[in-house]
């Protein structure tokens, strides 16, 4: 009776935790995905025929665990494809796919002909096989629809497996979605934590030098070339020669023409930190950061009185 009782009472707390775990909110982890489709165009490679049989090639692409493949391409002899596939194939992109590619397979069915008579064998041969780097082909994609992007056309080249001759596979990519958040997507997740931690404040810090760091320090249109500083800061400079790493190399400080009368100056107790120096600059002239042209301010003549 108490074993009864102790399986009752075990079935009632399972449909009581199940029935509560069923209100609770799920958590789910989603991943946004792109419609990606390859138009194979055509090949180029070579395949040898004899009187009773010939082979057709057939491309097998992969992504991710997505496998499809093409019917067998059409020999046309008087392009510079020699064989024709017009195949479409369609996929389903996410960003984990960039960093492996799109695998592509080349094999070669055989058909057998007697006669009128043509019997397409079960057996086929590997012929060669490539990579197509998603993430480079995408980056050259434009813009052909509203929500559309479309390559040029690619040359993806093949290892021949079989032989010495390259062979070469034409096609073009086609992305339906927002492309330039998934290949800013794909550049982050190319970075290691701390690079992703740090890209904010680095992207604010080259804006802000941009911005704050001047060209020159010459007026347009003019042949200005020194500024003059206070002595204090070429003490700083001297003791800390990196404190200011953006100063060019021949940087130097030089004493001015009034350098006679600055000493003059000190010796009845004025502050040598008052005396300035004069250093040279070199760069092209902006108007925003050109100094203002010095004005000569002369005294009102003061009528005499007679």
């Amino acid at each position: 009776m108490q074993s009864i009782a102790t399986f009752a009472a075990g079935v009632f707390t399972g449909q009581s935790l199940s029935s509560c775990h069923a209100s609770l909110p799920q958590c789910t982890l989603h991943e946004e995905s792109y419609r990606l489709q390859l138009h194979l165009v055509g090949a180029q490679l070579a395949l040898a025929d004899d009187f009773w049989s010939r082979q057709r090639p057939q491309l097998i692409a992969t992504l991710g665990t997505c496998e499809k493949r093409t019917e067998p391409a059409v020999f046309d002899p008087g392009s510079d494809c020699n064989w024709r596939f017009g195949d479409k194939l369609t996929f389903a992109l996410r960003l984990r796919d960039l960093g492996c590619g799109l695998r592509l397979r080349l094999q070669g069915k055989r058909d057998f002909r007697l006669g009128p008579w043509q019997v397409e064998l079960a057996q086929s041969a590997d012929l060669g096989e490539g990579l197509l780097d998603l993430q480079k082909a995408l980056q050259q994609c434009r813009k052909s629809a509203e929500s559309e992007w479309e390559s040029p056309l690619l040359h993806i080249p093949l290892l021949n497996l079989q032989g010495s001759e390259e062979f070469a596979v034409f096609a073009l990519v086609v992305l339906e979605g927002d492309l330039p958040t998934l290949l800013e997507q794909a550049e982050m997740a190319g970075k290691s934590v701390v690079q992703r931690a740090m890209y904010p404040c680095v992207q604010c810090t080259s804006c802000a030098c941009e911005v704050a760091e001047p060209e020159s320090e010459a007026p347009p249109a003019s042949e200005y070339s020194t500024c003059e500083v206070p002595p204090t800061y070429a003490k700083v400079h001297a003791a800390v020669p990196t404190a200011v790493p953006r100063l060019p190399e021949d940087f130097s400080f030089a004493e001015p023409a009034y350098a006679s009368r600055a000493s003059r100056g000190a010796s009845r107790g004025e502050s040598e930190d008052e005396k300035l120096f004069t250093a040279g600059l070199r760069g092209r002239a902006g108007t925003s950061t050109s100094l203002p042209l010095p004005t000569l301010r002369l005294p009102k003549p003061t009528p005499k009185v007679s």
